[in-house]
């Protein structure tokens, strides 16, 4: 579902429990329509923040690839959380990504981004093969 059409699906529900609850709860329609705004902008600007985590990850995961002297093939983002598990929070971010190596080997690993208020976009990466996870802050 495209942003546009949850943004209209989120309009109309908002609409339609302000004339409800107004009509069968007897509260101000004014107070309901300043809530549903309210919940609009918040709803905007969760989706800006993570359309720009994700923007940043892209960023962070490149520069973290050319300081090793590596080039990145594949950089794909996944719904399951992979070697990492459990469950993740609101500004989790996870990636499966291939570099090249300067040798030409080619891997492949897993990279989990915390955008949270708290994170700061600290990331770590777990390779395919058992090797050891490196934090970054």
């Amino acid at each position: 579902m495209t942003f546009a059409v949850r943004m209209i699906s989120f309009i109309l529900i908002s609409t339609g429990l302000v004339v409800f609850s107004s009509i069968y709860f007897k509260t101000p329609g004014l107070l309901l329509i300043i809530g549903a705004i309210v919940g609009l902008a918040a709803m905007f600007l969760n989706v800006h923040w993570l359309s720009n985590s994700e923007e940043r990850a892209t960023e962070l995961i490149n520069q973290w690839a050319s300081e090793n002297g590596w080039q990145l093939l594949e950089f794909n983002r996944e719904l399951s959380t992979g070697p990492f598990g459990g469950i993740h929070g609101r500004g989790d971010i996870y990636f499966q990504f291939a570099i090249r190596d300067q040798n030409g080997n080619k891997r492949s690993g897993w990279a989990y981004f915390d955008f949270s208020l708290t994170g700061g976009g600290r990331y770590e990466i777990k390779w395919t093969e058992p090797e050891k996870a490196v934090t970054h802050t």
